[in-house]
């Protein structure tokens, strides 16, 4: 083949084949990061997640950075989910999503949505977000994970899939209160699938690597994405979000995908 004679054309029309001739269940093809604009990267789907900010109301000392959230779109509302044990107050009102470092600005939050209960399976909230009240342009640059694509497959995931977990640790992420500036480091971790605890709708996974931090602090509230190849395509898919994992284990604990779908299913019905 000329490389030369490659058309941008050409490239679009192969992207084109693939999406609409390669589709699986619950799973999006993952582009390599040449091709970022047809679609999300290893890299890109770190954009997904956002460092959870709270503001403290302290003159001085209004924000602080306290977990991870993740902002996704489902029947064609936009929404910010996390952890709920990451929240500080009961309404969820001190919560800030800084969407643009420069213009310093948050996400417009609306009605928050708790899960009620103690088990594990129930430490989520679901905020729907209003970035029709952004400007045009600073709202489309907001990039939001769509759910709709991302159904729970009718197959079951295979222990050992390689997992990567975009999240924000306190080790790496804090507030320059004298510049009024977040210092925003998104961690990327890979590991793989343990597959189910004894706990109902909670799977644990095991980090590949994870020196770079002392401490996961920070990363409840994470989206995790399963990577699989199929017939020399990289897919990827939605598994749930992380509550709760340790340096020195190595591992994590996760709400399945399926639980946090019915939540939606109920919250939004079609």
């Amino acid at each position: 083949m000329d490389i030369a004679n490659i058309t941008t054309s050409s490239i679009v029309n192969a992207v084109t084949y693939l999406v609409a001739n390669h589709r699986l269940p619950g799973l999006q093809i993952l582009f390599p990061s040449q091709l970022k604009e047809y679609g999300p990267t290893i890299e890109g789907l770190g954009a997904f997640a956002r460092p959870l900010v709270f503001d403290s109301g302290l003159a001085g000392y209004e924000y602080a950075i306290s977990g991870t959230c993740f902002l996704a779109s489902f029947r064609g509302r936009n929404l910010v989910i996390t952890a709920r044990h990451c929240l500080t107050g009961s309404d969820g009102n001190d919560v800030r999503i800084a969407c643009n470092p420069v213009t310093k600005s948050f996400l417009p939050l609306k009605q928050m949505h708790r899960a009620e209960g103690n088990p594990d399976y129930c430490d989520f909230v679901v905020f729907e977000a209003a970035p029709e009240l952004l400007s045009f342009e600073e709202a489309a640059t907001i990039p939001y994970l769509n759910l709709d694509q991302l159904r729970p497959r009718t197959r079951q995931v295979r222990q050992g899939t390689k997992l990567v977990v975009p999240g924000f640790p306190k080790d790496l992420n804090a507030v320059d209160y004298g510049r009024f500036v977040l210092h925003e480091q998104r961690y990327l971790p890979s590991g793989y699938f343990l597959g189910p605890t004894s706990e109902t709708g909670i799977y644990q996974l095991s980090f590949d690597h994870i020196e770079h931090v002392e401490s996961i602090d920070g990363m409840s509230g994470s989206p995790v994405f399963s990577i699989e190849e199929h017939n020399d395509l990289h897919y990827f898919g939605f598994m749930g979000m992380i509550i709760r994992g340790s340096v020195e284990s190595r591992s994590a604990r996760f709400i399945a995908s399926e639980i946090i779908f019915q939540a939606l299913n109920k919250l939004f019905p079609s």
